[in-house]
């Protein structure tokens, strides 16, 4: 006989299996939706090649997207060279006991440096710290009445292999016209300063390694008269890539002694041409170097400028080309300044190379001269100077 509990446990298997077949016919009733099949895919491989021109091509017609950020959205302006100079000399100097320290150590050098000049070596200052100081304190020691030094600063932008001859053959030598040739230029510093009757000249270089003498030409110039007997050359480098410029030819000539100068000192003169996009430019610094050129100009040169001048502001074209190589050769036959075109050229030779004349071809082919000045530059250079006098 069953008992009641084994009873009990019949009848809930019984609901159990039941409601298992119950929820099976509800799942079998659902219809399932049918899977999609899924597509296949086929690469093809790409055989076509590209080119360099394919590149160009594509992206020639690209809009190029430039920012409208500009520096006058800042919330300061920008400073004018003047006021940054006067707040710099204000600004406290850091170990100005130390620097001086420093400063005396180096002259006390000097005695040795001239003995080694004298000897027939030339010398080569590097370290950190300006030097212009302490070439200029070099200078008065070795100055006298029979012995001549000259100071010349390698960092001014717009300084030639002219200027240098011409400061060593006019102010020293007293040549009344200085060659144009550079290479005959060479050859009467040589035969002068090899004559056993000569003087000694001191030429100190402040910034031997600056853009206006980093060109293989100057170099080799300076280097070919600094192998005169009693031409003795001091030169300063600054740039950490300086020794660079020097190759083996260059250091045979030269006859180098390096010389460990560090000053310390801060770099005001040798950093007063940058041009900086946070300085405002006055045009101040740019009008004293037309002056200093200008002064060293013969006077056909000066009235050839003064044609150029004149005709760029009378110019009423927002873009000025500049003027004709053939205009300007006609002008200045007429003033009788020149008499044939390789004599007008020989003086534009001079003004490219000061950089106070640019030349470009026109839209016909012709040279287009111009002067890379501003015109209010152009009218206070022309107001403190007597053209018509000329």
């Amino acid at each position: 006989m069953l008992c009641e509990s084994d009873s009990d446990a019949i009848s809930e298997e019984s609901e159990s299996e039941s409601e298992e077949e119950v929820f099976n016919d509800v799942r079998d009733s659902v219809e399932t939706p049918p899977k999609k099949e899924e597509a296949k895919i086929k690469i093809k491989k790409q055989t076509k090649s590209f080119s360099a021109e394919d590149y160009f091509d594509a992206h020639v017609s690209s809009k190029v997207i430039t920012s409208n950020h500009s520096l006058r959205k800042l919330e300061k302006p920008r400073l004018d060279q003047d006021t940054i100079n006067d707040a710099l000399q204000k600004m406290p100097k850091k170990h100005e006991k130390e620097c001086k320290i420093i400063f005396k150590n180096l002259e006390s050098k000097f005695r040795r440096w001239q003995c080694l000049l004298l000897e027939g070596f030339s010398l080569l200052l590097y370290g950190l710290g300006s030097k212009a100081s302490l070439l200029n304190s070099f200078r008065k020691l070795v100055s006298s009445d029979e012995d001549d030094a000259i100071v010349i600063n390698g960092f001014f932008p717009t300084l030639t292999l002219r200027d240098i001859f011409s400061a060593i053959i006019r102010d020293t030598l007293d040549y009344a016209v200085v060659p144009g040739d550079e290479n005959e230029c060479c050859n009467i510093i040589l035969r002068h300063f090899n004559h056993s009757d000569s003087h000694h000249l001191y030429l100190l270089i402040n910034n031997i390694d600056g853009q206006a003498l980093q060109s293989s030409k100057a170099q080799n110039a300076i280097a070919r008269i600094s192998m005169a007997k009693k031409l003795h050359l001091v030169a300063s480098i600054d740039h950490i890539n300086a020794p660079l410029l020097l190759d083996q030819c260059l250091l045979a000539k030269l006859n180098l002694v390096w010389q460990d100068s560090t000053t310390m000192l801060p770099y005001y003169e040798e950093t007063a041409f940058e041009n900086s996009v946070m300085v405002q430019q006055s045009g101040k610094m740019v009008l004293s170097s037309l002056h200093s050129v200008f002064q060293s100009l013969t006077t056909n040169a000066k009235k050839i400028l003064n044609i150029l001048m004149e005709n760029q502001l009378n110019a009423q074209e927002a873009n000025y080309p500049g003027m004709s190589f053939r205009d300007l050769y006609q002008e200045a036959r007429e003033q009788f300044v020149v008499s044939s075109n390789l004599a007008l050229r020989a003086q534009l030779t001079e003004f490219l190379d000061h950089k106070l004349v640019k030349m470009k071809k026109g839209f016909d082919g012709s040279e287009m001269l111009h002067l890379p000045l501003p015109p209010a530059i152009l009218k206070e250079f022309k107001s403190t100077h007597n053209f018509d006098s000329l």
